[in-house]
């Protein structure tokens, strides 16, 4: 068991209770609280935070966030209980309508973000993107990811973020080869995310990846 179950559990449980982004109380504890908590915080630069101050996400962040249609986009994914390649299709486009929408509020590309964020408020349908695990697990496999074939399940893919496209797909031939070797055993996103993380990333950054 994720010595960070605990944690994350809450942060399940917060999502779960408010789901919708329309308070921005709301919107500033959930965004600061997954971001922070999974070493992504949206304020966060390339090597180091930039303090950007309460007036940031009073300002800025909630204002953003609320008048966004991300609730549309999330509810566009709940029916999704076990993802697969020919249900990918709306949290290929919640996930990049999410990381524009970060984009313009941080001036950064924050598709790790966005694929967190969306991950504690629908469990089944996101998996996580995390960097290091990224890395090693297109290294692992280095047969290559065609984006294109995913134009067969009528996905654009002008509407997609190819990095966070091509991370599911691997991730999905992960999921499926073991569920091959475990009796048919369905994995979730956070179950492989734990596998792959432990399994790649090692002891020494555990406590950046909650």
């Amino acid at each position: 068991m994720s010595k960070w179950k605990w944690a994350n559990d809450v942060l399940y449980s917060m999502c779960k209770e408010k789901p919708e982004h329309k308070e921005h109380d709301v919107i500033i504890g959930k965004i600061c609280l997954i971001g922070r908590a999974t070493a992504a915080a949206i304020e966060r630069r390339r090597e180091d935070y930039v303090e950007e101050g309460e007036d940031f996400y009073l300002e800025k962040v909630a204002p953003v966030i609320s008048a966004s249609s991300i609730d549309t986009w999330i509810d566009g994914t709940r029916h999704i209980d076990y993802l697969t390649r020919d249900n990918m299709k709306l949290v290929l486009y919640a996930h990049h309508k999410l990381t524009k929408l970060f984009a313009e509020i941080s001036g950064l590309n924050k598709a790790s973000l966005a694929s967190k964020y969306l991950h504690f408020h629908m469990p089944n349908a996101f998996f996580i993107l995390d960097s290091i695990v990224e890395r090693a697990l297109a290294k692992k496999n280095t047969s290559r990811v065609y984006i294109r074939e995913l134009e067969k399940y009528g996905i654009e893919i002008d509407d997609i973020n190819d990095r966070y496209a091509r991370y599911i797909l691997r991730c999905l031939d992960y999921r499926d080869n073991l569920s091959k070797k475990n009796q048919g055993r369905k994995f979730t996103p956070r179950d492989i995310d734990d596998i792959l993380f432990n399994r790649f990333a090692g002891n020494s950054v555990e406590a950046a990846h909650p």
